[in-house]
């Protein structure tokens, strides 16, 4: 077995950071072209659940987003999106679903974790 020394490193290192930094990128660019993202966002900022949980939203970032095509004549699509989300009283985790119903989405609160 070939063991990593510091000329291997050194060759692929920055590579990895490369890589690294390309995946943010595309993580940002994709967010930046959800249009359901900040519905979803809105909605979580005032819904009843998250405002007792955490009180007034002072910060929230985006941790994970889910799409699911759904299967046709059984289950509608959606989308989950995973936030962390820190306010005046404590921080909760928050997962918001947004439900496709024709050309529209429907938003719940799908979980709240403190």
């Amino acid at each position: 077995m070939r063991s990593l020394n510091r000329k291997s490193l050194l060759k692929f290192g920055p590579v990895f950071v490369a890589a690294v930094i390309a995946m943010e990128l595309f993580g940002r660019f994709m967010e930046a072209r959800d249009t359901v993202l900040p519905g979803a966002e809105s909605f979580m900022r005032a819904a009843p659940q998250v405002l007792s949980a955490v009180g007034e939203v002072k910060n929230v970032t985006l941790k994970k987003s889910l799409y699911y095509e759904g299967v046709p004549e059984r289950e509608a699509p959606y989308r989950e999106y995973s936030f962390g989300v820190s306010g005046n009283k404590s921080q909760a985790f928050i997962v918001i679903r947004a439900e496709q119903q024709n050309e529209q989405f429907s938003y719940r609160v799908v979980r709240v974790e403190q």
